[in-house]
């Protein structure tokens, strides 16, 4: 019997998309979850383990030797010295039980404030919210750690958006019901800022490349963005959103304020990336072989779409 894909956090918005994506799968899915698994029969394929990552003798129930581990736990509540303990307790079980690979979900934040520009995996690190500054610190535990035979691969997903997701919500909301003329003032002031935007089934996809056995990647980090379509920056996702909502555009094309203005409101603001324009590079991890499998704004469109069906199904209800 092949060893199994375990995974942690899967009740969460990206795990739960990574559950759909395995489901046709072949391989053995072994999931952990803080409470009872779901009783509606949608998940009779996976393995479920009921346990919490606070617990450092869950890994015993969880992992088995050879297996490849999926992580995308995180909790929001949790300080960064507790999280940093419960990583060390999952490296050292990883190292003990014999697992054959580590894929630990990051995230850009890592990056923080940089010099602009073009962002790549060699591009030092400089977290300057708790968020950044708490999973870079998880990274560090991570790659310091002597994980014997286990291998060690971690992805930076870039803005992760889709169905179920936080990403855009708020802005989908603004343009549905919001002031206009605060929707006109906030389009001519992000004009073409960049969004940084990624599909989760892009991040799923690229989550399930590098679990994938035939492939072997160890002490590796990869960015996955979509930062390269033309079509990720504000005025077009902003677009490509009103038509799907069925929104009416601006009666007025939005003014090009100057990208400085911009620039010292996103600083003022305390925000990460203070380059409007900047660009993070997935070019690594496509160099390696993987291929998106959705294109950026067909996954917009989607997600837009399917947004005003369930905010139009809300209302009738």
């Amino acid at each position: 019997m092949t060893s199994p894909l375990v995974l942690t956090g899967a009740s969460g918005f990206i795990g739960r998309h990574f559950l759909d994506a395995c489901r046709n799968s072949d391989r053995r899915i072994r999931a952990l979850t803080r409470s009872n698994k779901p009783q509606d029969g949608s998940e009779a394929s996976i393995d479920w383990v009921t346990g919490d990552l606070a617990d450092p003798s869950v890994w015993r129930f969880l992992l088995e030797p050879g297996c490849t581990l999926v992580n995308l736990a995180y909790s929001q509540i949790a300080a960064t010295a507790d999280a940093v303990a419960a990583t060390k307790a999952m490296v050292e079980a990883c190292a003990t039980i014999g697992v054959r690979r580590l894929v630990h979900c990051s995230t850009i934040s890592v990056f923080g404030r940089t010099a602009g520009g073009v962002i790549d995996e060699a591009t030092p690190c400089n977290p300057v919210d708790e968020y950044g500054i708490q999973k870079l610190a998880i990274e560090k535990v991570l790659l310091g750690a002597d994980l014997r035979s286990c291998e060690l691969t971690i992805l930076r997903p870039a803005a992760v958006f889709g169905f179920g997701g936080q990403a855009l919500r708020s802005l989908c909301a603004s343009l549905v019901s919001g002031s206009r003329l605060t929707n006109y003032g906030r389009s001519s002031l992000f004009g073409c800022r960049s969004m940084h935007l990624v599909p989760v089934e892009t991040v799923v996809a690229a989550l399930q490349f590098l679990a994938d056995p035939v492939r072997s990647f160890d002490r590796e980090t990869f960015i996955v963005a979509e930062d390269d379509d033309p079509l990720n920056n504000f005025r077009d996702v902003e677009r490509i959103l009103m038509s799907a909502l069925e929104v009416n555009d601006h009666p007025l094309p939005p003014l090009p304020l100057p990208s400085a203005v911009l620039k010292v409101l996103l600083k003022a603001r305390g925000r990460s990336e203070i380059d409007p324009f900047s660009r993070y590079s997935a070019a690594k991890l496509h160099a390696a072989g993987f291929v998106s499998p959705v294109s950026f704004a067909a996954a917009l469109r989607t997600f837009a779409e399917n947004s005003h069906a369930a905010s139009s199904a809300a209302s009738i209800a």
